[in-house]
């Protein structure tokens, strides 16, 4: 008994430069739909400018309310509660973002539990998480400190 082996179907040719092999789904080849989109995105110029600025403003915000409502539990307006709280600075070094050079406040949260304990910048946010979240660790680095770096 001998298999016999189908050739497959033939495809149609890409609609714009004939090529053999079009995009499954398409009636272009994969360049040529990749070049059909670009002219279609980029014709409508300003329009389109105006609302990648829109949508990226709009993912950004909802991301961020995301993210947190995901990792730690805390809504937008209650990141906005907590920062008014601490004045609009770190809770360690009372510097803003701004003059720390980040876009916002990190949350600083306990490991253990989850429950959050502030807004930090992100020195501080690293400082602390350097130190394992450890009080002990962080009274040895100030003795360590006001000792003159004297062990």
């Amino acid at each position: 008994m001998t298999a016999t082996i189908e050739a497959p179907a033939p495809t149609k040719p890409c609609a714009d430069c004939g090529a053999p092999e079009r995009a499954p789904g398409s009636s272009y080849c994969r360049p040529c739909k990749r070049r059909k989109w670009n002219e279609w995105w980029h014709s409508k110029g300003k329009l389109n400018e105006e609302l990648v600025e829109r949508r990226a403003a709009f993912d950004k915000t909802y991301n961020r309310g995301w993210k947190l409502e995901k990792t730690y539990g805390i809504t937008l307006e209650d990141f906005d509660r907590i920062l008014e709280s601490q004045g609009g600075v770190c809770a360690i070094c009372k510097r803003s973002a701004e003059e720390t050079g980040s876009e916002n406040l990190h949350v600083d949260h306990d490991h253990t539990t989850g429950v959050v304990r502030g807004l930090l910048c992100r020195s501080c946010n690293r400082g602390i998480g350097y130190l394992a979240d450890s009080p002990e660790r962080l009274r040895s680095a100030v003795a360590y400190l006001m000792a003159g770096g004297q062990a």
